[in-house]
Protein backbone atom coordinates (compact mmCIF):
# COMPACT_ATOMS: atom_id res chain seq x y z
CA UNK A 1 0.00 0.00 0.00
CA UNK A 2 1.30 3.68 -1.30
CA UNK A 3 2.15 6.14 1.74
CA UNK A 4 -0.08 9.11 1.58
CA UNK A 5 0.99 12.32 2.06
CA UNK A 6 -1.70 14.86 4.12
CA UNK A 7 -2.64 17.21 1.15
CA UNK A 8 -3.30 13.56 -0.46
CA UNK A 9 -5.78 12.83 2.17
CA UNK A 10 -7.16 16.16 2.72
CA UNK A 11 -10.04 16.35 0.41
CA UNK A 12 -11.13 19.46 -0.55
CA UNK A 13 -15.20 20.57 -1.34
CA UNK A 14 -15.34 22.18 -4.86
CA UNK A 15 -18.18 24.44 -5.86
CA UNK A 16 -19.16 25.00 -9.88
CA UNK A 17 -20.85 28.54 -9.95
CA UNK A 18 -22.75 29.37 -12.93
CA UNK A 19 -22.88 33.01 -14.30
CA UNK A 20 -26.15 34.35 -15.49
CA UNK A 21 -27.06 37.78 -16.53
CA UNK A 22 -26.80 40.48 -13.78
CA UNK A 23 -30.25 40.57 -11.89
CA UNK A 24 -31.89 41.62 -8.35
CA UNK A 25 -30.43 37.90 -7.44
CA UNK A 26 -27.69 36.46 -9.90
CA UNK A 27 -23.94 38.08 -11.58
CA UNK A 28 -22.76 37.92 -14.49
CA UNK A 29 -18.88 36.41 -15.38
CA UNK A 30 -18.28 40.22 -16.83
CA UNK A 31 -19.64 42.05 -13.67
CA UNK A 32 -17.82 39.18 -10.87
CA UNK A 33 -14.56 39.52 -12.74
CA UNK A 34 -14.54 43.69 -12.94
CA UNK A 35 -15.90 43.28 -8.75
CA UNK A 36 -12.23 40.64 -8.23
CA UNK A 37 -10.50 43.69 -10.06
CA UNK A 38 -11.83 46.77 -7.93
CA UNK A 39 -11.32 44.57 -4.78
CA UNK A 40 -7.45 43.20 -5.87
CA UNK A 41 -8.80 40.11 -5.37
CA UNK A 42 -8.34 36.39 -7.21
CA UNK A 43 -12.04 35.32 -8.29
CA UNK A 44 -11.98 32.43 -5.35
CA UNK A 45 -10.94 35.08 -3.13
CA UNK A 46 -13.70 37.77 -4.20
CA UNK A 47 -16.08 34.54 -4.13
CA UNK A 48 -15.51 33.98 -0.07
CA UNK A 49 -15.30 37.61 0.78
CA UNK A 50 -18.70 38.02 -0.52
CA UNK A 51 -20.13 34.99 1.17
CA UNK A 52 -18.42 35.88 4.26
CA UNK A 53 -19.85 39.16 4.29
CA UNK A 54 -23.62 37.84 3.90
CA UNK A 55 -22.88 35.13 6.56
CA UNK A 56 -22.09 38.22 8.91
CA UNK A 57 -25.03 40.03 7.21
CA UNK A 58 -27.19 37.08 8.20
CA UNK A 59 -26.51 36.09 11.27
CA UNK A 60 -25.19 39.28 12.90
CA UNK A 61 -22.23 37.69 13.67
CA UNK A 62 -20.26 40.59 14.99
CA UNK A 63 -17.39 39.81 13.05
CA UNK A 64 -15.43 42.60 11.31
CA UNK A 65 -11.58 42.77 10.33
CA UNK A 66 -9.46 39.85 8.93
CA UNK A 67 -8.86 38.08 12.04
CA UNK A 68 -11.56 35.91 14.31
CA UNK A 69 -9.81 37.46 17.76
CA UNK A 70 -10.34 41.34 16.29
CA UNK A 71 -13.49 43.13 17.80
CA UNK A 72 -16.21 44.73 15.51
CA UNK A 73 -15.37 48.06 14.12
CA UNK A 74 -17.83 50.93 16.43
CA UNK A 75 -19.68 52.86 14.33
CA UNK A 76 -18.33 56.10 13.06
CA UNK A 77 -19.36 59.21 15.04
CA UNK A 78 -21.04 62.60 13.22
CA UNK A 79 -18.01 64.13 13.39
CA UNK A 80 -16.67 60.84 11.42
CA UNK A 81 -18.63 61.42 9.38
CA UNK A 82 -18.28 65.08 8.40
CA UNK A 83 -14.53 64.57 7.89
CA UNK A 84 -14.45 61.82 5.48
CA UNK A 85 -17.37 63.69 3.27
CA UNK A 86 -15.63 67.18 3.47
CA UNK A 87 -12.43 65.19 2.45
CA UNK A 88 -13.96 62.99 -0.59
CA UNK A 89 -13.54 64.04 -4.21
CA UNK A 90 -16.46 66.52 -5.46
CA UNK A 91 -17.64 65.30 -8.66
CA UNK A 92 -16.48 67.25 -11.79
CA UNK A 93 -18.60 68.20 -15.05
CA UNK A 94 -22.09 67.12 -15.79
CA UNK A 95 -23.31 64.15 -14.06
CA UNK A 96 -24.34 61.31 -16.95
CA UNK A 97 -26.14 58.55 -16.21
CA UNK A 98 -25.14 54.97 -17.52
CA UNK A 99 -27.98 54.28 -19.61
CA UNK A 100 -28.15 57.28 -21.72
CA UNK A 101 -24.29 55.86 -22.77
CA UNK A 102 -25.64 52.87 -24.62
Amino acid sequence: MPATTKSATTKRKTLLLKFKDDTLTTVSHETFSEVARTLGFNETQTLHFAVARLRDELFKTGRAGSGDREEPYPPLTAGQLLDIRSRARKPRGKLVKKETLF
